[in-house]
């Protein structure tokens, strides 16, 4: 599974532990498991007191793209539409 970056470019990097969670990939990566691509703001606090290293790279990481599925009505309640734009808020802070 490749590492990927912005202007097209990828890494293939090759691992006998693959995560699909940031969560877990921090976890890994605390525990000397390997490396991690993670946002800054998910790991300041292990930065700064050493239990990560912050590397830099030459290519910045693709964005993350975020989707939000709900059941199927065609126009969401107002209770979901008000979440989504929370998440949209919280999610334009981390930028």
């Amino acid at each position: 599974m490749p590492w990927r970056f912005k202007q097209q470019q990828a890494v293939q990097v090759k691992s006998n532990f693959k995560v699909n969670s940031g969560n877990m990939a921090k976890a890994a990566a605390l525990k000397g498991l390997g490396y991690a691509i993670l946002p800054i703001h998910a790991c300041q606090e292990d930065i700064d007191n050493g239990s990560l290293i912050n590397i830099k790279l030459d290519h910045e990481p693709e964005v993350l793209v975020l989707y939000a599925f709900y059941a199927g009505r065609k126009y969401p309640l107002e209770k979901v539409k008000v979440f989504l734009e929370f998440l949209k808020s919280k999610c334009a802070t981390l930028q």
